[in-house]
């Protein structure tokens, strides 16, 4: 059986998007997708041309809002941050399995040469995290 796996963060732009693209190009026993509590109508060039270095940006999803059809499809939703699995817990009365992985937001007001050091690391953090839980 495919499990299915929802990821969270704020916009749905960078930290959300990079897992579902990750999870769905490695781990072939499950199906992700993601969402954001407060999703973006933009992705950062930096993010793209990281995704882009990866071979996942074709594997990408727009910015999409987090609804409630959203936690009952899934098996299990992967918050990036503690204020997201608040939002879900507050706003939606749905029991589905839910974990936070503490993977922080990159601010975008960082000099460029930073700003995708920064996204680099974190997709190398969400890599190992996706790893860790869905292939070994």
């Amino acid at each position: 059986m495919v499990k299915k796996v929802l990821y969270i963060c704020t916009g749905n732009r960078f930290r959300s998007m990079f897992a579902e693209a990750y999870t769905n190009a490695s781990c072939g026993r499950v199906e992700s997708f993601s969402r954001g509590t407060d999703a973006s109508e933009d992705v950062l060039n930096e993010v793209r041309d990281e995704m882009q270095a990866r071979g996942l940006w074709s594997r990408a999803s727009k910015p999409r809002q987090l609804e409630a059809w959203d936690l009952e499809k899934a098996d299990l939703a992967v918050c990036m941050k503690p204020h997201h699995r608040k939002t879900v817990q507050e706003n939606y009365s749905i029991d589905v399995e839910t974990v936070v992985w503490q993977v922080e937001e990159v601010s975008v007001d960082l000099p460029e040469k930073e700003l995708r050091s920064r996204i680099s690391s974190t997709f190398d953090t969400l890599e190992d995290l996706i790893h860790k839980r869905f292939v070994e």
